[in-house]
This record gives structure tokens, C-alpha cells and sequence, in this order.
């Protein structure tokens, strides 16, 4: 061109109109094609003139919006989070029982906004022990709503160490009885054990009772 040489990348060739190239620098200079007495093979790939394309917005996890009532006051809504296996002494052997470990998701009334899946869940009354509920499997995969209902049975378990307790001593006082009189043992002997039998089933059946904790999806 001129005379001089111009080193660049060839971006656009038109023979008997004009030739571009692109410098080191980034510059775009036109020649016209009777300036120049060569041009090289070499065109830049259309590609590498393109506007780079910004990366694409990070993806959003998506979420369901759970509603929760509850029938009482104070019922937290619990997810099960995991499950220990434990061995205990039952008295006549060992036996294995299953702890469950939660974390509260909200105290009803609430709101609540969770990733899509199925949850194990469970309820606690105040500050007290969540247990899981009778109906605790659910697959949340749309906006819904839950109803938590608690029973508490603390009432019936007292009742029931009553019974127990009551019950041993009555039934230990029958037996002994004509021990200390010197009376016919034989009818108090089965009358009593008939009273430590069912303070033992019924006493026992009442102590160990547990809550009731239900959840029902309402739509």
C-alpha cells in the first residue's frame, strides 16, 4: 500500500474493491485494491470478529411454598433429619429402638419455602420432644398446605404409673394378709396376683402411651 507493507490478519478480501485488515493493535484498516500490489491468503474467521455472548445467568433451584395450620397452639412443624439405632435393656434381654433426629422448619402458624423433594416429618408441642407423625412421609413437589394435630397423653401416662404403683402395693397387701392373721392364703395368694397382673398390664399399657401427632396435606 504506498509503497510500505501493512502486517495484519485479512478480515475481508474483495478482489477489484477494497481488502481489510486488522492490525496487532486491534485497528481495521481499508485499502483499496488498487493500492495494494499483494494481499496474503489469510482471512480471520468469522467467528473471532463475533460479539463475545455473556455467560448465562446462574440457575435458580426451585421451590415449593408450603402453608401451615395447626389445630392447638404451639406445634412445630419438625422435618426427621436422621435415624440412630440404639440397644437397650429391656429387662428380660436386649432390644433395638430407633431415635430420630429433627430440625423445626416453623412454628404454625407459618410459611415456609423448601427445595422440591419428599420429607420425613414430624411434630413438637412448645419446647417438648418431637416425635414423628402417624402420616409423616410426604412428597412436597408443589404449593401446598399442612394441618399438624397434637394429642398430648401426659394425663393418662401419670394415671398409668398410678395404676402400676397403686396396684403393686394393693396387690402385695392382699397376699400378705393372712400371712399376718394366719387366715386361708390361698384365695387372697390368687386374689392379689390377679390385682399385680392387671395393674402390670394396664398400668404399664397407660404409662408408655404416646402422643398423638398427626399431619394432613388439606390441598
Amino acid at each position: 500500500a504506498n509503497g510500505g507493507m501493512v502486517r495484519g490478519t485479512i478480515i475481508e478480501n474483495l478482489p477489484g474493491d477494497h481488502v481489510s485488515i486488522q492490525l496487532a493493535t486491534g485497528e481495521v484498516r481499508v485499502f483499496a485494491s488498487a493500492e495494494v500490489r499483494y494481499a496474503g491468503p489469510s482471512v480471520m474467521p468469522a467467528e473471532s470478529l463475533a460479539v463475545p455472548r455473556p455467560p448465562p445467568p446462574p440457575a435458580v433451584s426451585p421451590t415449593v411454598r408450603v402453608h401451615v395450620e395447626a389445630t392447638s397452639d404451639e406445634l412445630t412443624l419438625q422435618q426427621v433429619t436422621g435415624t440412630a439405632t440404639a440397644v437397650v435393656s429391656s429387662g428380660r434381654g436386649f432390644a433395638q429402638v430407633q431415635i430420630d433426629q429433627f430440625a423445626p422448619l416453623c412454628t404454625a402458624p407459618c410459611d415456609i419455602e423448601i427445595a422440591p423433594g419428599t420429607y420425613t416429618l414430624g411434630i413438637s408441642l412448645g419446647q417438648g420432644t418431637a416425635r414423628r407423625a402417624d402420616h409423616n412421609l410426604f412428597t412436597l413437589d408443589h404449593d401446598t398446605s399442612l394441618e399438624l394435630e397434637y394429642d398430648s397423653r401426659e394425663g393418662l401416662r401419670i394415671a398409668g404409673w398410678v395404676i402400676f404403683v397403686g396396684g403393686v402395693i394393693a396387690g402385695a397387701s392382699i397376699m400378705l394378709v393372712p400371712l399376718l392373721n394366719g387366715d386361708d392364703f390361698l384365695v387372697p395368694l390368687i386374689a392379689g396376683a390377679v390385682v399385680l397382673f392387671v395393674a402390670e398390664i394396664v398400668g404399664l399399657a397407660l404409662a408408655f402411651l404416646n402422643d398423638h401427632a398427626d399431619i394432613r396435606e388439606t390441598y
